[in-house]
C-alpha cells in the first residue's frame, strides 16, 4: 500500500469507528427502552425494542468486519480515546442486557409457577431437561373443577 492512501484510510477507518460509537448509543436507548417495556409489561414495546436490538447487533457486527478490514491496511490506529468510549460504552450496553435477560428469567419462572398452580401442582412442576437438552416440566394432569 503506498504511503499516499494512508491518510485516506485512516479517514475511513475513523468515520467506521465513529459509526460505531453512534451505533453502541443508539443500542442503548434501545436497551433502555427494552427495559421500560419489560418494567411496564408492554409486549408491542418490547418486540420492537427486541428487533431493533437485532438490527444494530446486526450493523454493529458489519461495521466492526469493515473496520478490521481497513485496520488491516491502515497504519496509524485512530485516537485511544474514540475506541475507549467505544468498549466503555459497549460495557455499560452488556451490563443492561444482562440485567434486561434477568427479568426475563424471572417473569418466566413466575408464568410458570403460576401455570404449575393452576394445574394443581402446587407452586409448579419441576423444569426436567430431556436428551435433546429442552426444557419441559412434568405435569399433573387433574382438572380444574368439576361439575
Amino acid at each position: 500500500m503506498d504511503g499516499a492512501a494512508q491518510p485516506e484510510l485512516a479517514q475511513a477507518r475513523d468515520a467506521v469507528t465513529a459509526e460505531m460509537l453512534s451505533a453502541v448509543i443508539e443500542l442503548r436507548a434501545v436497551l433502555d427502552a427494552e427495559r421500560e417495556a419489560l418494567d411496564h409489561l408492554d409486549s408491542l414495546a418490547l418486540d420492537a425494542a427486541t428487533s431493533a436490538k437485532a438490527d444494530l447487533l446486526q450493523r454493529l457486527e458489519s461495521l466492526q468486519a469493515e473496520r478490521g478490514q481497513l485496520d488491516d491496511m491502515a497504519a496509524p490506529p485512530e485516537a485511544p480515546g474514540i475506541r475507549r468510549s467505544f468498549r466503555e460504552q459497549l460495557e455499560t450496553c452488556r451490563n443492561i442486557n444482562v440485567i434486561n435477560g434477568r427479568i426475563v428469567e424471572r417473569r418466566l419462572l413466575d408464568v410458570r409457577r403460576a401455570l404449575g398452580i393452576l394445574r394443581g401442582a402446587g407452586e409448579g412442576p419441576p423444569v426436567l431437561y430431556g436428551p435433546g437438552g429442552h426444557a419441559h416440566a412434568a405435569s399433573v394432569h387433574r382438572p380444574l373443577s368439576q361439575a
